[in-house]
């Protein structure tokens, strides 16, 4: 996993809002999405875009359908 995905994944997974939305989201682009309409949220505090070609899109789909089976 490279750096924007880990900062990424850290993020949601530390900000209760965003993990939130992730719930609730379908994919990696849902979450995008809902986060930025939702929260107004579009990157990590580091300045990482969630939408950065960098970032690894199966990889946080497959950790967000993953926190659903928590």
């Amino acid at each position: 996993m490279n750096e924007e995905t880990e900062k990424v994944k850290i993020y949601i997974s530390e900000n209760f809002a965003l993990s939130t939305v992730a719930l609730s989201s379908s994919s990696y682009s849902n979450f995008i999405s809902l986060a930025r309409h939702l929260l107004n949220e579009t990157s990590t505090p580091e300045g990482v875009s969630f939408s950065s070609k960098r970032i690894n899109r199966k990889i946080l789909t497959k950790y967000i359908k993953s926190l659903k089976r928590e």
